[in-house]
């Protein structure tokens, strides 16, 4: 058993964890060392994992153990194909988007798994659940909420676990039945060459940006990407 995470993530996954065997959930966990969260490992230990009843559907926790969230969001969601899981798979961050104005994002790392997610959600359809991010502080309320969200009406997708925001409607995870829940041990290093590349081109380039104007007093901070160059902007 990989060691378990220390400080806020470990909190925020145990919480979880339990607040859903309290509702009635049957979970299954699939616990995944920091660095085995690639594709081939997590396609070996989700068909491991499986069982009977059949998963109503996946719930990751990877976020929350820190780390390099898009990737293994990513080798996760190719993994779930790779094990015939056809369940739909949910996304959990912390702090990764802004749901009013006096919110704010505390995490912009995972703010790359809301991309992830509106991909995947055309792409795989059938597979796709939704993301639910927590706030900071993860409350009994919040708590609550991420529950009824999962065994919900399909009403919601893309949910603030503070306010409950959300749009477009997916499968949900239905209330009794078995979920798997992968979560991170360690912050993962990445793994996928592909993926780091394109990261450090688009990603760590938008960092050194911010880090080096952050203390200039700009009344914006715009980015555009290369999808920008090729959709059209007006009528």
């Amino acid at each position: 058993m990989p060691e378990a995470p220390s400080g806020p993530g470990a909190e925020a996954v145990d919480a979880v964890l339990r607040t859903l065997a309290e509702r009635g959930a049957q979970v299954r966990t699939v616990t995944v060392a920091a660095a085995a969260a690639d594709r081939a490992t997590l396609t070996a230990a989700l068909e491991a994992a499986a069982g009977e009843p059949a998963e109503s559907g996946v719930l990751s926790l990877l976020a929350l153990g820190g780390g390099e969230h898009f990737g293994a969001g990513l080798a996760l969601s190719q993994a779930l194909g790779d094990a015939e899981v056809a369940a739909p798979l949910w996304c959990v961050t912390r702090g990764a988007v802004a749901c009013g104005r006096s919110d704010r994002v505390e995490d912009p790392e995972q703010a790359l798994l809301w991309g992830l997610g509106r991909v995947a959600s055309m792409e795989q359809g059938g597979r796709w659940g939704g993301l639910v991010d927590l706030p900071p502080q993860t409350d009994a309320r919040t708590l609550d909420r991420l529950v009824a969200v999962l065994a919900g009406d399909g009403s919601e997708d893309q949910v603030h676990g503070r306010y409950g925001r959300a749009r477009r409607a997916r499968r949900p995870l239905a209330r009794g039945e078995r979920r798997r829940a992968p979560a991170a041990r360690r912050p993962p290093r990445p793994r996928r060459p592909r993926v780091s590349a394109v990261l450090r081109v688009k990603v760590d380039a938008t960092r050194h940006l911010h880090e080096l104007t952050r203390d200039l007093d700009l009344s914006a901070f715009v980015l555009f990407s290369s999808f920008a160059a090729t959709a059209p902007t007006g009528p």
